[in-house]
C-alpha cells in the first residue's frame, strides 16, 4: 500500500579525542569495544495522529519500535532498558517530545552518544523564513502549525547543537518523519520543502534520505508484516545485510549501495530513490555476527519481526533504592499527574505542584529533579494543548465549551505560566509557550460578556487584542493569533477592514484551517457588513467544499437560512447536523430558535427540550427560546420558572423578566435595577451606555421625562461602535420629544433609531427590537396624517420580523386613524392573536377612540383579556420569585 513518505538518517558528528575510534555505532558497557561511555536513545513513532485532519500512517510506529528493538539487541549495542525512551502515538505528544530531548541535554555527558529517532510525518505550512520545517507530533493541529503540538526543526537544532557543542557529545539523529496529500502544506510541496530543508539544517553533516524530494515513498505489508520499505531495509542494513566486504563494520558507502540496490526495485512501478550526502568511510555500525545469521537463515524463510519489548522507566529503578518516605512522596506526585491534580487537588491526590518542592528537597532524588519538573511541565502544556487543538479543527463541542462554559479555560493561562517557569526563562520553547498564555489571556478576556451587548464587548475585546499583538511577537508567524486578533474586530463595524485583514493572513498562514473562513461567515451573518445573504451563501457553500461536514459551517449556513426565512433548507441542515453529532444539541437548538422566530411556538418548545435533553450543559441557550415563548403566549408562570434557571446559571437577577418589560411596570423595575446596580455593580462598570439606557428608560416609564432624556443624551457622544441599546435610546429621546412637541426632534431621533440598523450588529438585536422602533416612527408619522409613509415603514418592519404583533397593531392605528374601523379590528385581531401583551396600552389608545365602542372589540379583548389587565398578575409573580428585590 503507498503511502506519501520521506525519511532521513542525519548524523551528526562531533571530533572526540584522539584515542577514540572513529565512527558512530551504538556503545555500552557490554559492547564489543568496552569504554566508559554511554549511549542514549529516543525513539518516537506515531501512526496514529490526534487530528482527523492529519492522515494516519499505517506502521511508523513499528518501525519505531524495530529500532528501538534493534537498539536493545546484540547488533545494536545491547542498550538497557533506562537507557531507550520509547514514545508511540499518544504517548509523543509535542510536550512530551520537548521533555525527553531536554532530558538528554542534562544526562549527556562528553563522550557519550545520543540517538533520536522519529517516525511520523512532517512537513512545511507555508513558506517563511522561520517556517523550515516541523515534525508533527501525535497533538499536531491539522493546519496552524505554529500553534503548537509540533516540534520545528529549529529547535531541533538547537537541541543537537547543545548536546555536540556544548555536551560534547555523538549525536545520531534518525528521523522518518513521513508525508500524505492531505497535509497543510501540500499545497506548497510542504514535505518536499522539509526534505530539502532538513539536509540544509543540518550541512556539512552526514545524511542519508530515504528518497529524492520529489518521491515518495512508500509502506506496506509486504516489508516484514506490515513494515516502511526505506525503514524495514535500513535496519536490516544496520544489522549486517550491507556489510559486503564482510569485515563486521557496515560503513556509509555499504549502507547507501544496499538501500539503492533494494529500495527502488521494489518501490516499482514508483520510484524512490535513497539519497546519501556524508564521508564514505563513515562507520555507521558494528555486526553482531550472531544476530546477522540468525536474519540471514530468517530472511530465508518468513520474513521476521525484531520486536522490541516494553520500555520500564529508569527512573523507578532510582526511586526504588530511596527511603520508603522518598518513595512514597514520589509515587504520590506521579499519581497526581496521572489524575490531573496538577495545580489543584483532586480526590484523594494532593497537587503535583504542591509535592514537586518537596522531591526537590530530596537530595537522594537529584537525579531526577530535572525530570520531574519537565513532567509536570509537560503535563500542564499537555491540557491546554488539547484545547487549542480542539478549537483549531473546529470542533463543535469544544466551541460550545469555549461559549457556555468559559471557566474550563481560566486556568490555562496558570498552568502555561507554571510551565514557563518549571522550564526556565532561557528555555528554547519559551517564546512559543508565551504566545499560547496570551492566548488564553485574550480568549479568557473576551468570554461571558456577550449578553451585555457589543459596546460592552468592545472594551473587553480592545483588552483582548493586546494580549495577542503581544502574543505575535514571540510567534510572528503563528495563524492562530491572527485569527484571534481579527476575532476580537468581529463585533466592531469600525474594524472591518482589520477582520479581513488578520482572517485573510491566518488563511494565508494556514490554508487548510477552516475556522478563519468560519468566523468570515460569521461576519457575514452577524455584522451585517452586508445585506446581500445571496452572497453570503455563495461564500459559505464554497468554504463547505473543503471541509462537507464541518458542523460549524453547516450551523452558519442554517443561521444564514433562518434569516432568509428558508425554514425547509434549516431543517434539513439541522438534520444533517443531528446525524453528524447527535450527541450536541446545536441543531435542535437552531430549529428552536428557528420555529420560534417564525412564531410557531409548540414546534419551538419542543426542540428547546430536544435540545436541553440532549446537553443540559448549554441549556442557557434554549432557555431564552422557553421564556420568550411562554411570555408571549401570556404562560407568565411558567416564563417565570425559566427566567430563574437563567438566573441561577448566570448568577445575577439583571436577565430576568427581559420579555415583560414593554408593560411598563414601573416603581417595580426601577426597584429591580436599583437592586442590581447596588448587588452587582460590575454588570455596568464598563459600560455606561447600557447604565443611561436603563436608567432614561425606567425615568420614561414614571413619567419623569426631564430626567429620562438627561439620562439618554449623555449617553449619545459615547456611540463608538454601533450597539443595539442605540435603539432603545433614539427611539425614547424621539418619543419625549414628541411629547414635548418638538416634532422636528422626535421625527430625527426616530427616523435615527429606524435608518440604524445597516449598521448594527443583528446577533445582539432580535428581529424584534428593530420592529419597536418602526411601530413608534409609523406612530409618530401616523398622528401627522403621513399616511402612507407609515404604511412604508410598517411595511419594513413586517419585512424584518414577521408576524410580530406590535406590526399588526401598528397596522391596526393606522387604519383607525383612517376610519377603516373593520380593517382596524382585523389587524387588532392578528395582534392579540399572535399575543401583543399590553392590555392597557390597548384601552388607552386615543386613536382606538371609535371602535373601542364595537361589540367586536369588546369581545377580542374579553377572548384574550378575560381578567382585564396582566399587570397586577405580574407584578405578584415578580414579588413572589424575587422578594429580596421588590419588598413593600
Amino acid at each position: 500500500m503507498k503511502i506519501i513518505t520521506f525519511s532521513a538518517l542525519l548524523m551528526l558528528a562531533t571530533t572526540l579525542s584522539a584515542q577514540t575510534e572513529k565512527g558512530a555505532s551504538p556503545r555500552t558497557q557490554n559492547s564489543k569495544t568496552n569504554t566508559q561511555y554511554s549511549t542514549h536513545a529516543v525513539v518516537v513513532g506515531i501512526s496514529n495522529y490526534q487530528a482527523n485532519g492529519i492522515p494516519d500512517l499505517q506502521y511508523a510506529h513499528r518501525d519505531a519500535e524495530v529500532f528501538a528493538g534493534w537498539l536493545r539487541s546484540p547488533a545494536g549495542g545491547n542498550l538497557p532498558d533506562r537507557n531507550v525512551t520509547l514514545l508511540l502515538n499518544e504517548k509523543a505528544t509535542s510536550a512530551q517530545f520537548a521533555k525527553v530531548l531536554e532530558g538528554l541535554i542534562e544526562n549527556a555527558r562528553e563522550g557519550d552518544q545520543v540517538i533520536i529517532y522519529f517516525s511520523g510525518h512532517g512537513d512545511v505550512e507555508t513558506k517563511t523564513r522561520r517556517q523550515s520545517g516541523f515534525l508533527l507530533c501525535y497533538d499536531a493541529p491539522a493546519s496552524t502549525y505554529t500553534a503548537g503540538g509540533t516540534y520545528a526543526l529549529y529547535f531541533l537544532q538547537s537541541v543537537i547543537e547543545t548536546l555536540s557543542q556544548d555536551n560534547k557529545a555523538q549525536v545520531l539523529v534518525i528521523t522518518d518523519a513521513c508525508r500524505a496529500g492531505k497535509l497543510a502544506g501540500n499545497h506548497i510541496n510542504g514535505a518536499q520543502l522539509t526534505s530539502v530543508n532538513l539536509a540544509q539544517q543540518f550541512a556539512n553533516e552526514t545524511k542519508i534520505l530515504s528518497c529524492e524530494p520529489n518521491e515518495y515513498s512508500l509502506e506496506g505489508e509486504q516489508w516484514g508484516g506490515g513494515r516502511g520499505l526505506f525503514s524495514y531495509h535500513l535496519v536490516d542494513g544496520l544489522t549486517g545485510m550491507a556489510d559486503a566486504n564482510r569485515d563486521g563494520l557496515v560503513h556509509l558507502r555499504e549502507i547507501q549501495r544496499y538501500l539503492q540496490d533494494r529500495v527502488p526495485v521494489e518501490a516499482e512501478p514508483a520510484s524512490q530513490n535513497p539519497m546519501v550526502v556524508g564521508s564514505a568511510t563513515e562507520r555507521v555500525a558494528t555486526v553482531d555476527a550472531p544476530t546477522l545469521a540468525n536474519l540471514v537463515q530468517e530472511r530465508a524463510g518468513q520474513r521476521p519481526q525484531l520486536s522490541g519489548t516494553d520500555m520500564r522507566g529508569w527512573e523507578d529503578d532510582l526511586v526504588a533504592a530511596t527511603d520508603s518516605a522518598t518513595q512514597a512522596l514520589y509515587y504520590a506526585y506521579k499519581g497526581a499527574l496521572e489524575h490531573g491534580a496538577l495545580i489543584d487537588t483532586a480526590a484523594g491526590y494532593p497537587s503535583a505542584a504542591d509535592l514537586l518542592p518537596l522531591l526537590l528537597q530530596r537530595e537522594n532524588l537529584r537525579e531526577l529533579h530535572g525530570l520531574l519538573r519537565r513532567n509536570l511541565a509537560a503535563a500542564l502544556q499537555d491540557e491546554a494543548q488539547q484545547a487549542l487543538n480542539a478549537l483549531l479543527d473546529d470542533d463543535p463541542y469544544e466551541h460550545n465549551h469555549w461559549q457556555y462554559n468559559p471557566d474550563k479555560y481560566a486556568r490555562y493561562p496558570e498552568y502555561i505560566a507554571k510551565a514557563i517557569e518549571l522550564l526556565g526563562e532561557r528555555h528554547y520553547m519559551r517564546s512559543t509557550l508565551m504566545a499560547k498564555k496570551l492566548f488564553f489571556e485574550a480568549k479568557n478576556t473576551s468570554l461571558g460578556y456577550n449578553y451585555l451587548g457589543s459596546a460592552f464587548n468592545l472594551h473587553r475585546n480592545i483588552e483582548a487584542r493586546a494580549f495577542l499583538a503581544k502574543a505575535l511577537e514571540f510567534e510572528p508567524d503563528a495563524a492562530y493569533l491572527y485569527y484571534g486578533i481579527g476575532n476580537s474586530y468581529i463585533n466592531d463595524v469600525a474594524g472591518v477592514d482589520s477582520f479581513f485583514y488578520y482572517q485573510n493572513k491566518a488563511i494565508e498562514l494556514a490554508p487548510a484551517w477552516m475556522m478563519p473562513r468560519v468566523d468570515i461567515a460569521s461576519a457575514f451573518l452577524f455584522n451585517n457588513i452586508t445585506e446581500d445573504w445571496a452572497s453570503c451563501e455563495v461564500y459559505l457553500l464554497d468554504a463547505l467544499k473543503y471541509k462537507p461536514d464541518s458542523y460549524v459551517l453547516l450551523e452558519k449556513l442554517a443561521w444564514l437560512y433562518q434569516r432568509m426565512i428558508r425554514t425547509d433548507d434549516v431543517v434539513a441542515i439541522c438534520e444533517k447536523m443531528n446525524r453528524l453529532r447527535p450527541d450536541l444539541p446545536n441543531g435542535m437548538a437552531t430549529l428552536s430558535t428557528t420555529y420560534m422566530r417564525r412564531r410557531m411556538y409548540s414546534e419551538g418548545l419542543h426542540y428547546a427540550r430536544e435540545a436541553i435533553g440532549i446537553d443540559s450543559s448549554v441549556r442557557f441557550w434554549v432557555l431564552q427560546n422557553q421564556a420568550y415563548i411562554y411570555a408571549t403566549q401570556r404562560q407568565y408562570e411558567e416564563s417565570f420558572r425559566v427566567e430563574r434557571e437563567m438566573q441561577a446559571i448566570l448568577n445575577m437577577p439583571w436577565f430576568g423578566m427581559v420579555f415583560l418589560l414593554p408593560l411598563n411596570l414601573g416603581k417595580l423595575e426601577q426597584a429591580r435595577y436599583e437592586h442590581i446596580m447596588v448587588k452587582y455593580p460590575f454588570t455596568y462598570a464598563d459600560c455606561n451606555i447600557c447604565e443611561g439606557s436603563a436608567r432614561g428608560s425606567i425615568n420614561f416609564k414614571l413619567g419623569e421625562f426631564g430626567l429620562a432624556k438627561s439620562q439618554l443624551l449623555k449617553t449619545v457622544p459615547i456611540e463608538i461602535s454601533p450597539d443595539p441599546t442605540y435603539l432603545n435610546i433614539f427611539t425614547t429621546l424621539g418619543r419625549i420629544y414628541w411629547i414635548e412637541n418638538n416634532l422636528d426632534s422626535a421625527e430625527y431621533f426616530l427616523k435615527k433609531a429606524v435608518n440604524y440598523h445597516p449598521k448594527l450588529f443583528a446577533y445582539f438585536c432580535n428581529a424584534a427590537e428593530f420592529a419597536t422602533c418602526y411601530f413608534h416612527y409609523a406612530r409618530f408619522l401616523i398622528v401627522q396624517n403621513r399616511f402612507p409613509e407609515a404604511e412604508v415603514i410598517l411595511a419594513q418592519a413586517e419585512k424584518t420580523d414577521p408576524r410580530n404583533p406590535l406590526n399588526y397593531y401598528g397596522m391596526a392605528i393606522l387604519h383607525a386613524a383612517q376610519k377603516h374601523d373593520r380593517q382596524a379590528l382585523d389587524q387588532l385581531a392578528k395582534a392579540l392573536e399572535w399575543y401583543y401583551p399590553d392590555y392597557d396600552e390597548i384601552m388607552a389608545e386615543p386613536l382606538f377612540g371609535d371602535i373601542r365602542k364595537t361589540k367586536r372589540f369588546r369581545s377580542l379583548m374579553q377572548q384574550y383579556f378575560p381578567n382585564g389587565s396582566d399587570k397586577p398578575r405580574i407584578e405578584a409573580l415578580l414579588k413572589q420569585y424575587l422578594p429580596d428585590i421588590f419588598r413593600d
